[in-house]
């Protein structure tokens, strides 16, 4: 699946030319070492990712 990145934050926008260039790979380390671009929160269950960031509709179905 995509990358949780933010998007509209200052880091991203900061790095975003520099990022968009990177592969797969080089962009989940980018986001190691940058991590304020990393998009939250992260709702996960039992160690599996149910969403990134909030939004109350999809979090509301997902925790009927």
């Amino acid at each position: 699946g995509d990358l949780p990145v933010n998007k509209s934050g200052q880091t991203y926008k900061k790095h975003k030319e520099t990022f968009e260039k990177l592969t797969a790979t080089a962009k989940a380390k980018f986001l190691t070492e940058n991590s304020s671009m990393i998009k939250r929160p992260i709702l996960e269950e039992s160690g599996k990712v149910l969403a990134f960031g909030f939004k109350e509709e999809e979090y509301k179905a997902l925790l009927k």
